[in-house]
């Protein structure tokens, strides 16, 4: 299945027949864009249903889901963000909690320390996208997410200072179009990123992977694969400086890698089908596109 290499606005008015999607509303991030289940799964409904999700939201999107007037709500793969000094409080926990609950009669979560029997972890569904399964290329890799509000001006000191000399790595960030973001991917060997779903589909690739991370969605990534909090190189959100020096940090750290990236990729996806399949008992019926389907199959087979 090709996905559209330049990015568009998906918000609660994009329709699929009686199935609304909802998540950010800026789509220039390719990890939000890709994170939607839009994108692997055909859906079909009687009644109203509005999907919000993937990315991170730490109210679950719940504010945005009740404005809108669907009979089923639905939470896919929803994480959330809290900036490492910020430990949320147990009322706020326990509010957040409930109005979740007010909001969706079904809802998963991306992060392993909020998942339950209530809230089971289904990783993001990009997991289903050929990036998590693009073979690693030889080179060292930069991918920063684009935002100066994220990465100060880094990214873009970075994109401008490209093909001055010989390059020691390969620059991207993650608001390239898809096509762009897969050329600049599919030659990187070992990936240096603060963008979530760039270190997602660095590992599920196989790749060697540091994460840099500014909030508790990086920690919590890291123990999705099984890596311990220490793994992350810490930084401040917004902060030039201090990402250029977590950057340079990585050359003396040992990158992430997977053992077994394929066997992580189909257990992922299987947890996405899982839920999808758990649907129909509020009415509504998920479905695999049928390459994705087919691709699951073999790998299931293999």
């Amino acid at each position: 299945m090709e996905l559209s290499n330049v990015h568009r606005a998906v918000d609660a008015e994009d329709r699929n027949a009686s199935v609304a999607f909802l998540h950010y509303g800026d789509m220039t991030n390719i990890g939000d864009f890709l994170a939607s289940p839009q994108h692997y799964f055909d859906f079909g409904a009687q009644r109203t249903v509005l999907i919000a999700g993937g990315g991170a939201s730490n109210n679950f999107f719940a504010k945005r889901a009740l404005r809108h007037k669907a009979k089923v709500r639905i939470a896919w793969a929803v994480g959330q963000s809290w900036p490492f000094e910020k430990v949320p409080s147990s009322i706020d926990v326990t509010l957040k909690q409930l109005l979740r609950r007010v909001t969706y009669c079904r809802a998963s979560t991306r992060d392993p320390a909020m998942a339950s029997l209530r809230l089971p972890l289904v990783p993001c569904p990009s997991a289903y996208h050929p990036l998590s399964e693009l073979p690693p290329g030889t080179r060292r890799g930069i991918i920063l997410n684009g935002n100066p509000r994220v990465s100060g001006s880094l990214a873009a000191t970075m994109a401008s200072q490209r093909g001055q000399g010989s390059e020691k790595y390969i620059f991207a960030t993650n608001e390239l179009g898809v096509q762009d973001f897969t050329d600049a991917f599919s030659r990187m060997q070992i990936v240096t990123t603060n963008s979530y779903h760039a270190a997602y589909w660095g590992l599920l690739s196989g790749r060697k992977v540091h994460i840099i991370g500014y909030s508790t969605k990086f920690t919590s990534l890291a123990k999705l694969f099984g890596f311990p909090e220490s793994a992350v190189v810490k930084c401040s959100r917004g902060d030039t400086e201090s990402l250029n020096n977590a950057i340079e940090s990585c050359l003396h750290r040992a990158p992430l890698q997977l053992r077994s990236p394929a066997e992580t990729r189909a257990q992922f996806r299987s947890l996405n089908l899982d839920f999808a399949e758990r649907l129909s008992q509020v009415g509504v019926a998920a479905h695999l596109k049928p390459a994705f389907r087919q691709k699951h199959e073999l790998a299931l087979s293999a």
